[in-house]
């Protein structure tokens, strides 16, 4: 699904309904609803759904969920802009769903009473190494750890003084806990 414009009004008025689909992809698609219980995107028993660049605005405070995972596993969004109003921007009952480089208010993602499903939130890390004069450096060490000291990636920076586009997982949430994995740490070595 791609580039389109949905409103829709009134109750259980939901954006997308994905029920029992698998390797969809949503792009870049504007996603406006104003009734109750009316989801921007519900995920219901689908997996290794993609989304990216959508925006997802609810208008309504009563269980208006911009995202709603009820089930599946497996399910990305990269680069989207969930809002809902009053309500929580991503709500979860069962599956998983990582969101990469999201704009949406990560304090505001709420589990139904015994939920089983999770959320991880991460961040693009795109990283350049300069000297003092501001030209690029190749072949700096890159070395970077997450809180608990665990190496996510170790590696020389190109001749544009760049590495590889990295994903900075921010923190893992379920009903019960939410996992940091921030602060990170970046040391840099010239060879």
């Amino acid at each position: 699904m791609n580039s389109n414009t949905i409103r829709t009004l009134g109750n259980l008025g939901h954006g997308i309904y994905l029920s029992l689909s698998f390797y969809e992809v949503l792009f870049n698609n504007t996603i406006n609803t104003s009734g109750s219980t009316s989801y921007g995107i519900i995920i219901e028993s689908s997996s290794n759904i993609s989304a990216t660049a959508n925006t997802i605005i609810t208008n309504h405070t009563t269980n208006a969920y911009g995202v709603y995972l009820f089930s599946g596993t497996n399910n990305t969004f990269t680069n989207d802009i969930i809002t809902a109003k009053q309500v929580n921007d991503i709500r979860v009952v069962s599956g998983s769903a990582s969101f990469i480089n999201v704009t949406m208010n990560r304090s505001d993602i709420g589990f139904n009473a015994g939920a089983v499903g999770n959320v991880t939130i991460s961040w693009y890390l795109d990283y350049v190494a300069h000297n003092s004069s501001g030209g690029n450096l190749q072949n700096v060490n890159v070395t970077i750890f997450n809180i608990s000291n665990s190496q996510l990636f170790n590696g020389l920076t190109a001749s544009d003084g760049t590495i590889a586009r990295q994903t900075l997982t921010e923190f893992y949430q379920d009903n019960n806990t939410k996992t940091y994995h921030t602060p990170h740490t970046i040391n840099t070595t010239i060879t």
